[in-house]
């Protein structure tokens, strides 16, 4: 008895609503008015969409470049610090021998 009454309100319903719509025709043109903007809008997104994406695309290759730029640049720094590392190496063991020697010369001095 209340599924029966259930029914018979949504029949009611559905009833009222269909006596509101307006005459054949002009429902399925606001319909397809409505569907028509909205497609619109989305196939204007989607090209905003896409040129953002082909906007951050060619940022990132720029952005790749430059790192490029700058990993080449360390690179050649490391090999330029690791050079003068060995130099000063180099320059400290000769430094050593020639205090070493200049020693050995006052020690022969003083002897005299």
């Amino acid at each position: 008895e209340e599924l029966k009454g259930d029914a018979l309100g949504r029949l009611e319903r559905l009833e009222a609503q269909l006596n509101n719509l307006p005459p054949d025709g002009v429902g399925a043109q606001v319909v397809g008015n409505e569907a028509a903007h909205r497609l619109a809008a989305a196939e204007r997104a989607a090209a905003a969409a896409l040129a953002a994406r082909d906007e951050a695309f060619v940022r990132a290759e720029k952005l790749s470049e430059q790192l490029a730029v700058a990993t080449a640049g360390r690179a050649s720094l490391a090999q330029d610090l690791e050079r003068s590392n060995g130099e000063l190496e180099s320059l400290r063991h000769e430094a050593t021998h020639l205090a070493s020697q200049l020693a050995a010369r006052e020690a022969d001095v003083s002897r005299l």
